[in-house]
């Protein structure tokens, strides 16, 4: 026969469980909101700081010095790679070495955002790439491919670090519940094992058990000694 105590303690647990997974899921949602606009607001801060340096190549549209000045720019900050494109865009510089990647001519940053999420053939790192607009938009806009995996890496500590805190929480409460439940439930347990002692016929061993409580434990252990004693 299960104990009442340990009835209660199952229902403590699923309601910690629902209680705890609804607060992980609300807490989870906010941590991982605010580190991913942390990320963009990072790569937009990394996307004008490139745009400044190359920008003046960019007007004169001189190539060689846009080149030059973008590939000296990526080199000295955190970004992957870099480009430019024409208003009709046209590829005018980038950092790809020989040849500009086919599927980056197809890539269209949607109206009123500044960054896309995106994976380039054969690249095993998930990657946004940000945009600015040079002069603009006259001189054509700049690309920064900025590598997302730090983000990925920070949501799944934040993730790691919640459920380790809610779990802890909860099994915390947990204990506290039962520990209460149990000193709650004692004239439970003192008038089942006088009970038991009366069912088995060793009604001798009866003694007058007194009332703990001013509730119903009270009214139902002074029943209780009124009917065992009769």
């Amino acid at each position: 026969m299960r104990s009442l105590l340990s009835k209660f303690a199952l229902l403590q647990f699923l309601f910690m469980v629902l209680v705890g997974a609804v607060l992980y899921d609300i807490e989870e949602r906010e941590q991982e909101n605010k580190l991913h606009e942390a990320f963009l607001a990072n790569g937009r801060n990394l996307a004008e700081s490139l745009l400044k340096t190359i920008e003046p190549a960019a007007i004169k549209s001189n190539r060689a010095p846009l080149q030059a000045a973008l590939e000296e720019a990526c080199s000295a900050s955190k970004v992957e790679w870099a480009y430019v494109l024409s208003p009709d865009r046209k590829v005018l510089a980038h950092t790809f070495g020989p040849e500009f990647p086919k599927s980056l001519r197809s890539v269209q940053i949607p109206d009123g955002q500044d960054w896309l999420d995106l994976s380039l053939p054969g690249e095993t790192r998930p990657l946004t790439v940000f945009s600015q607009p040079v002069s603009k938009g006259a001189a054509g806009t700049v690309y920064v491919g900025v590598n997302r995996e730090p983000l990925l890496q920070s949501i799944r500590r934040m993730q790691i670090t919640l459920l380790s805190t809610v779990g802890g929480l909860a099994l915390l409460a947990l204990l506290v519940f039962v520990l209460v439940a149990r000193g709650f439930l004692s004239p439970i347990r003192v008038l089942t094992r006088e009970a038991s002692l009366l069912k088995q016929g060793q009604a001798d061993a009866f003694r007058w058990l007194p009332a703990q409580s001013n509730d119903e434990f009270a009214v139902l252990t002074n029943a209780f000694n009124i009917l065992a004693a009769k």
